[in-house]
């Protein structure tokens, strides 16, 4: 396969973590139709009680707060080409972890 011979040219991925990568894109290139994060949630099952940085977020769509984890992104947007090129992602801290800083999500 292909793919088995471009993972064993990268340094540092030991087995398991190849067998994983395999078998995640067997599985994302198998699911049918659009692939945006509302569609995935058909597919991705929901965070646990013990999952870190899980907390409850302000869920526009559904206008209340929602128990889960929640990101923030950038991204470079081409509106000539109608694309987006992602620049980074990163995770909303919890509420506990806010105020151990004496912070909020706006400083």
């Amino acid at each position: 396969m292909l793919i088995c011979n471009i993972l064993n040219n990268v340094v540092g991925l030991n087995k398991p973590q190849k067998d994983f990568f395999i078998e995640i894109m067997l599985l994302f290139l198998s699911i049918q139709g659009r692939m945006n994060f509302l569609q995935f949630g058909r597919y991705i099952s929901k965070s646990g009680k013990k999952t870190p940085g899980v907390d409850k977020f302000w869920s526009g769509v559904a206008g209340v707060a929602k128990f889960g984890l929640e990101i923030g992104g950038i991204a470079a947007i081409d509106i000539d080409n109608k694309t987006a090129f992602h620049l980074e992602a990163m995770q909303t801290p919890t509420y506990e972890d806010i105020n151990k800083e004496g912070m909020t999500l706006l400083t």
